[in-house]
């Protein structure tokens, strides 16, 4: 009998604790629901910088829309002109014109900053193709923007390590041609008393290669410019 009585009691202790620790921790779990934090930790959005790149090196092409032809209340001799601040070009003595875009890709040359520099020797022109070489000021490489002629779009590419990293000015002068039915094209850019740069593409201007002054076809770009 004192052994029975023992076991009942060790029982009743048991169940005792156990109810207890199930009603403490109904209780702890309720107040951690209602918890609200004095401070709450918020984790900041951050919004990824977007920088320039440094040096464009011979990127494929991309794509800038244009507005297509158009005709203008203006006489001209030349295939280009400025008009109510926008560059139009022409490859068919004026009938109808083109008007550059510009290029909004980050760190690349917009050609409305570069207007006032451009002259018969940035354009080129045929039957099938427009194309324009400007930039070259500050940190934006010299780009070169072609259409055909329908000019609702336009194509722009750079060449790299062409920024003279003055902000005041760049080119004193850019030439450009094509030769081989468009094949082949050259650029020449004058700074200062330096040595002109010389640069030809084999790809119809997709990307350009730097020519050495030691170079045989340097001499042969510098004659075709009249340099």
């Amino acid at each position: 009998m004192k052994l029975l009585k023992i076991i009942s009691t060790c029982i009743i202790i048991m169940a005792a604790c156990f109810f207890t620790f199930k009603i403490s921790k109904t209780i702890i779990d309720n107040k951690n629901l209602d918890y609200v934090p004095e401070t709450p930790f918020v984790k900041e959005k951050t919004q990824e910088k977007v920088t320039p790149p440094k040096d464009i090196d011979k990127l494929i092409s991309h794509i800038v829309k244009g507005t297509g032809k158009t005709t203008l209340p203006v006489k001209s001799d030349k295939n280009f002109i400025v008009y109510e601040g926008k560059l139009y070009v022409t490859n068919n003595q004026g009938k109808s014109w083109l008007m550059v875009p510009d290029d909004d890709k980050v760190g690349y040359a917009r050609i409305s900053e570069y207007i006032d520099t451009v002259t018969q020797s940035n354009v080129y022109t045929s039957n099938e193709e427009l194309t324009i070489v400007y930039g070259g000021r500050g940190s934006e490489n010299i780009s070169i923007i072609t259409t055909d002629s329908d000019g609702k779009v336009w194509s722009v590419g750079s060449i790299s390590k062409t920024a003279t990293h003055d902000l005041q000015k760049g080119y004193d002068k850019l030439y450009i041609d094509f030769i081989d039915d468009g094949k082949t094209g050259y650029i020449a850019a004058i700074r200062n008393d330096e040595a002109p740069l010389a640069f030809r593409s084999v790809n119809s201007g997709v990307t350009w290669d730097h020519i050495e002054n030691r170079d045989t076809l340097y001499g042969e770009i510098m004659n075709r410019f009249g340099l």
